[in-house]
């Protein structure tokens, strides 16, 4: 279980409105427990970029998910950076010279 008071990462939407119910709408004596109430706070703060939200998660810190993805999408990674780490692997193999240059041109 997480401690009180530390900060976390993410949170499952279903955690989130659980808590919201139980825990923040009791706290301030709110007049109802409308769920509607909580989905629109999440969507605002979705669309502000405020928090990430996707597949059931909510994402608190969404430059931690941006971190995590953009090497994944970064068009550089393309051909010209696959032959050159084709070229090392086949350099650091033990092969005759002419197998190498092969290996490399392919």
């Amino acid at each position: 279980e997480e401690e009180k008071g530390l900060g976390r990462s993410y949170i499952t939407v279903e955690a989130a409105k659980s808590e919201y119910l139980t825990t923040f709408t009791p706290a301030i004596k709110a007049a109802s427990q409308d769920e509607q109430v909580f989905t629109d706070a999440l969507a605002l703060l979705v669309n502000q970029g405020e928090i990430f939200a996707s597949s059931g998660i909510i994402y608190l810190q969404p430059d931690y998910v941006t971190r995590l993805l953009k090497p994944l999408v970064d068009h550089r990674l393309g051909r010209k950076f696959l032959q050159s780490v084709q070229a090392q692997l086949v350099l650091q193999t033990e092969m005759a010279d002419a197998e190498k240059t092969a290996a490399i041109a392919a």
